[in-house]
């Protein structure tokens, strides 16, 4: 598999030799470096487009998680606000800064992001659990557990989430909301340890 990587690479330098200015080309080889985990490579090509013609939010948010492979995690913040600068109704771009401040457990400005995220694409469980988990870290019970019932709203059934809500109302106090839950998971789930125990408890 790496070969073909290898020898789609010199087909994409052929590609920019005769047409400098071929800017597919210059895309398609920094994305071939990027997958030959040649990240500084990848960016200082994803640059030259961005010298070629208008700056998109694609090469941004490209440059960004280059820079992020990197660990370079000023540089890839700089580059995902360029991104969402450029095109503020790209959600990913929102989603990429929120989990990096999340990863450096700057939760603040997680939750910040987020919710611009969640603004322009509030049918996503994985943006739902991400909020719910911000929401946590910051010590804000009532809206994790909103999040975490949004999540199953969107019809997902994963376990995880079914207990993680029940802990959670089971610490506001709302004991009722907490067993009507475990028994929707009882449903999906038979005989798990996880959720008979809670529901002894």
């Amino acid at each position: 598999m790496l070969n073909r990587f290898e020898e789609a690479l010199t087909a994409f330098d052929y590609a920019v030799l005769i047409d400098e200015f071929f800017i597919g080309g210059y895309i398609e080889k920094a994305k071939t470096l990027e997958e030959l985990k040649r990240y500084q490579e990848a960016i200082d090509n994803y640059l030259v487009t961005l010298d070629l013609d208008d700056p998109t939010a694609y090469a941004y948010i490209r440059i960004g998680e280059c820079h992020e492979k990197l660990e370079q995690f000023e540089e890839a913040i700089a580059y995902y606000k360029k991104a969402v600068h450029e095109d503020p109704l790209l959600d990913k771009g929102w989603m990429l800064l929120t989990n990096l401040y999340f990863e450096q457990k700057n939760y603040q400005k997680a939750a910040y992001y987020i919710n611009k995220a969640l603004k322009i694409e509030e049918h996503n469980v994985l943006y739902w659990m991400r909020y719910a988990e911000i929401c946590l870290k910051l010590n804000l019970f009532e809206e994790a557990a909103i999040g975490f019932k949004n999540c199953l709203d969107l019809k997902t059934d994963d376990l995880e989430i079914y207990i993680a809500l029940t802990d959670v109302l089971t610490f506001l106090g709302e004991f009722n909301d907490a067993i009507a839950t475990l028994f929707k998971a009882q449903k999906i789930y038979k005989d798990f340890a996880e959720i008979e125990y809670r529901l002894t408890g």
